[in-house]
Formats: structure tokens, sequence, C-alpha cells
């Protein structure tokens, strides 16, 4: 019996592809009738357009100093951080739609805190312990990006420059910070700042509004004050060879922001709109060269 029922099967199985090419038409329509077409799904592959964004950004900044000697201070907490941000976003090889350009304007907060330890003593830096500095920058970065609708992932990388606007500084109970410098830069310091620049965010696309949710950090290749502005003072030369002082920014920014689609992020844009209404109306050039000739 098993034997008989194995060879029926093996037979059903080598007939069922001369079975399935010798439908009939009709047979063929019986079987992909409309219930069963109703009920397929054709996933059509969605295109990222060469899009554009302009968007503008809120957040804080957690702010320190890479100090050399070391010191042990700790994030100083600024609620201020406000940019706008151009991006451009494009395909790479014209077939990589991974790839963007993102240009702005950011207002921020540099510093530094000394921690308090056990015994109540304060660090600080030449009798500065509590530092905030404003600062207005400008970054460039890349950016690859990762479309997975109605989410959008983002990872930037690039370098900024910038100026320091302000500056108020606290000092230790001693006094060694003179009351003229607590918001006036001394000569030595430097105002002039630029760096390495990157962050990664995600952003919740509602086409054409985007909200972005996001952290970046900003690290500075530019001292506060130069390695051996104390050299002078208390190595003059020819013995000023202690060139290790020096403080180097480093912050983090947390943000939230609104951008807009200046152009579409999907489906036909306008120029292509166009170029095929008069494709269809003159036909394409390559038909027209061949009607001239």
């Amino acid at each position: 019996m098993k034997r008989t029922l194995l060879a029926a099967i093996t037979l059903l199985l080598l007939n069922l592809p001369q079975a399935r090419a010798q439908l009939s038409p009709a047979d063929s329509a019986l079987l992909f009738n409309e219930t069963y077409l109703d009920t397929v799904q054709v996933h059509k592959k969605v295109i990222i357009n060469d899009y554009t964004l302009i968007g503008v950004n809120a957040g804080v900044t957690f702010s320190r100093m890479l100090f050399n000697p070391p010191r042990d201070h700790e994030f100083r907490f600024s609620p201020q951080y406000y940019s706008i941000y151009y991006t451009r976003y494009g395909k790479m090889f014209d077939y990589i739609p991974y790839f963007g350009v993102k240009l702005g304007v950011e207002y921020g907060h540099e510093g530094f805190r000394f921690k308090t330890n056990s015994s109540g003593r304060t660090g600080h830096d030449n009798g500065v312990t509590d530092c905030d500095m404003t600062l207005i920058s400008v970054p460039a970065m890349a950016e690859i990006h990762m479309d997975v609708d109605p989410i959008k992932i983002m990872l930037d990388l690039g370098i900024y420059g910038g100026y320091r606007l302000t500056i108020n500084r606290s000092g230790t109970s001693s006094g060694s910070l003179p009351a003229e410098y607590t918001n006036a830069w001394r000569s030595y310091e430097n105002r002039w700042d630029y760096g390495l620049q990157g962050g990664a965010g995600i952003a919740f696309m509602f086409d054409p509004v985007e909200i972005h949710l996001g952290a970046m950090a900003r690290w500075g290749w530019s001292n506060l004050y130069p390695p051996d502005y104390l050299d002078e003072t208390y190595h003059p030369a020819p013995n000023n060879s202690y060139y290790y002082r020096f403080a180097a920014p480093l912050d983090i920014m947390v943000y939230a922001g609104i951008h807009f689609q200046l152009t579409k992020r999907k489906g036909k844009t306008i120029k292509q709109l166009r170029k095929q209404a008069w494709e269809t109306v003159y036909g394409k050039p390559e038909d027209t060269e061949g009607e001239d000739k």
C-alpha cells in the first residue's frame, strides 16, 4: 500500500510542470480570477529624490575642557542652543540616495565647572572655578542618511569655525581672579574657534515637514589660551621650555528641531513632470534628431 501511494505521488510531481504548461487560456482565467488578482500585492520600490531641507533647532549644551595638566572638573549645563540648517540630499553615482551636505549657523556655549571634593576644596584654572562662553559658529558637515518611512536615521561629520562672543566667570574665595576679568577677555585668550563636529539623529517625516531629534559633539582645536602663555611670567627666556598647558573645548549639544522640505522627497518633481510633458508633445531628443535626418 505504501509503495503504491509513493509511486502515485511521484508521478503527480513529475507531471505537474507539464500539466501547468498545458493550461488553456480558459483554465488560466479560472486560476487567476478577479478575486485572486485583487488580493495580489505588488510592492513598488520608492525612489528618493535629490531634495533640500531648511529648518531650525533648539536645545541645550553640556560643556567642558580638555585640560593639560589634567584637572578634575565636570560638564557645565547651558540651556541656550539655537541653530538654523540648510541640507541638500543627493545620490552618489546618480544612484545611491544616502548622502547629503549640511550647512548651518549655531549659537551656543563653551565652558567648564570645577568640582568641590569631599574636603570642601574646589579646583580652579588660574583662579577660575566656573566659566561660561557664548559662541557663534558655522558648521559644514557631510551626512549619511537612511530613509525608512516614516523615519530617517542620520549620521553627520564635518568641521566648524566660530567666534567666542562673551565670557562670564567666577573665581575662588581667595580672590585670585581679578574683578576686571569677570566679564572681560585677557590679552592672551583666543576668541576664534575651529575644530571637528559630528553627531547622530533621527527624523520623523510627515512630508513636507520633518521633526528632528539628535545630539552633536563639538571638539575644538583652538585652545582657550596658548600652551606657553605663562612662560614669560614664570619661566622667562632662555628657560621658557614649559609648553604643556592647554585647554581645548569639548561640547555636547542635544536638540530638537522642525525642518521643511523645499523640494519633493518622493514622486515626480515639477522639473520631471515638465520634461515628461515636453517629450509627450515633441518626442525625446533622439527621436527629433532622427526626424531631422
